[in-house]
């Protein structure tokens, strides 16, 4: 193979198996000779000098305000979003059949942070989780370069690239339409179960795919070249800055399709003159990287990018790079400037991409099917977002309607128990008359969301201290240690996580890995893993943080139960 070119395997492959194809560098000693060949192409000469002018200097002014109609929600005659709750049955476009749910938390040590994650998770009914990054030391990767939370762009690329390999790994294996849900364990909890986040995942797609194609119809008779299949969670801030490193492109990326008086008449203004309250106003439409779900193959092809532009990164070496967020951000900015520069092709009547050699090239590198949770129904990050939601009970409608007025909400927006999650089983072993209106749940009152994640990012003021504080107020607290004991025992087969009907009274059938026949643990992934497969690891292990010692007062599981009971293992 020429030094000038860079092997590249399909999605899937591993190094030195499959089949392999040659693509020339833009960069590196061969850069000369590979922009030689692309300019050669005269429609690719045309079209990359657009794309490279709306990257570096970002000066398509018809990008500015473009209203995307990304995963709009439905918003009804009380003002709710009703982005995952609607009351008319729900059918998904995708293929029948059957796919797997997998979660993927990547976390590089111990704690009561990873453990409450797990824990939610199970109690809830989700598949065993897969710990990436166990052990790792990102000054070993990086030296002074970066920071740990890099690791997770690392991580879950190497599980997927194992994962998604030809040779069988006892129950472990990937396929490329599996889906895997990627969580930040560091201060993330769930609160409703997995039939719920798949629904609401497809439910998702299946809008913003419609909008796309309304956005695309009419245009020269060709097939619509993007669609959505991976969803990443929304915040409000644009961040990190671009002085940190990353390039977000705050000015260029869609509207928040969420409705226009979400916070008053105040709604996307900013607020300096109070710095605890600047972004409070403003719409989510900024990716927050802390909850990613995709199809397995289509997340590898994200992921993979993104691991190729922290490198880049890294290798300029100009500062440290402190957040992983700015990097899977900066791609989805890039795509979103390439969706509208094609739009704008097709409306002056020119096809999307040209013919022949190397337009390929052009639609892979920067289509990666990636939207926002922009209702934030699968995930809501609580920074910039301190006041706007509570544990509390959906029944409730006094409660509901005094703490709306108390955020000068003129009528409440939660309104009883969303249609989505009426028609949800509550998880097995839930003891007495439990249901979801009587349940303590976290929901908005500004968007009316009731989320299947809380991620704790809110720390102004002292707020990281809720990850304890609130911790009790979750529904499945009382039951936990129960709920798990449930979950963990020995079954002869597995049941579905969910069943979502199709078209043409098709069945698209989720279920966990094979593994989970045999596992009882939370399994740790490592990249050096052999034909054995994932190890497990014991809850003591993973819960207990460093520096904890048999003689101290407090244990891991006198914070994660508070029942007195002692320590808790399978």
């Amino acid at each position: 193979m020429a030094a000038d070119d860079v092997e590249m395997l399909p999605y899937g492959s591993k190094a030195g198996k499959g089949p392999r194809y040659r693509l020339p560098l833009i960069s590196g000693p061969g850069g000369r000779q590979a922009a030689a060949w692309i300019v050669r192409l005269p429609a690719i000469r045309i079209i990359l000098a657009a794309i490279v002018v709306i990257l570096l200097t970002g000066t398509l002014s018809s990008c500015i305000g473009y209203e995307h109609d990304f995963t709009r929600p439905i918003i009804d005659d009380n003002g709710m979003i009703s982005f995952g709750h609607q009351p008319e049955p729900f059918e998904t476009d995708a293929t029948p059949g059957d796919r797997r749910l997998v979660l993927v938390l990547p976390a590089d040590k111990p704690g009561l942070s990873v453990c409450k994650a797990v824990t939610s998770a199970l109690a809830l009914g989700y598949p065993m989780p897969v710990l990436v990054n166990w052990g790792a030391d990102p000054r070993e990767r990086w030296g002074n370069k970066g920071g740990s939370n890099l690791l997770k762009i690392t991580g879950v690329l190497e599980y997927l690239d194992e994962m998604l390999g030809g040779e069988s790994l006892d129950g472990h294996r990937l396929r490329p339409e599996d889906l895997v849900a990627m969580v930040d364990p560091s201060d993330a909890w769930f609160q409703l179960p997995p039939e719920v986040l798949l629904a609401r995942y497809h439910e998702g797609n299946g809008k913003a795919n419609k909008r796309l194609e309304k956005e695309w119809a009419g245009r020269s008779g060709e097939e619509m070249p993007v669609k959505q299949t991976i969803i990443a969670s929304a915040q409000k801030r644009c961040w990190p800055t671009q002085d940190m490193g990353p390039d977000l492109h705050c000015d260029k990326l869609p509207v928040s399709p969420a409705r226009k008086d979400l916070y008053g008449s105040k709604t996307d203004i900013e607020q300096p003159e109070d710095e605890s309250k600047r972004f409070h106003d403003l719409r989510p439409r900024y990716l927050h990287s802390g909850f990613i779900i995709g199809p397995a193959a289509d997340l590898h092809r994200y992921f993979r990018r993104v691991k190729e532009k922290l490198d880049r990164k890294l290798g300029e070496g100009e500062r440290f790079i402190q957040t992983d967020q700015g990097i899977f951000a900066e791609v989805f900015a890039e795509q979103e400037i390439y969706r509208q520069w094609l739009l704008d092709q097709q409306k002056e009547g020119k096809p999307a991409f040209p013919t022949g050699e190397g337009s390929d090239m052009l639609e892979d590198n920067f289509e990666f099917h990636v939207g926002l949770d922009y209702g934030q129904v699968l995930s809501v990050p609580t920074n910039h977002a301190e006041t706007d939601g509570d544990f509390l009970l959906l029944d409730d409608k006094a409660h509901i309607k005094a703490r709306s007025k108390d955020l000068k909400i003129k009528k409440p927006r939660l309104v009883g128990v969303p249609p989505d999650l009426k028609d949800t089983r509550v998880p097995t072993g839930v003891t007495g008359s439990l249901h979801w209106g009587n349940m303590s749940l976290y929901a908005d009152f500004f968007s009316g969301s009731v989320p299947v994640t809380l991620h704790h990012d809110a720390y102004r003021g002292g707020l990281k201290a809720r990850v304890t504080e609130w911790w009790d107020r979750t529904w499945f607290f009382p039951q936990l240690r129960e709920l798990l004991s449930i979950r963990l025992k020995d079954v002869q087969d597995l049941s579905p996580l969910a069943t979502l009907p199709t078209g043409d009274e098709g069945k698209l059938v989720y279920w966990p890995l094979t593994a989970d026949l045999t596992g009882h643990r939370p399994r740790v992934f490592k990249a050096d893993l052999d034909s054995t497969g994932l190890g497990e690891i014991s809850f003591e292990d993973m819960c207990r943080p460093p520096g904890e010692t048999p003689d101290v007062r407090t244990h891991w599981y006198d914070e994660v139960f508070r029942d007195g009971k002692g320590t808790f293992s399978v």
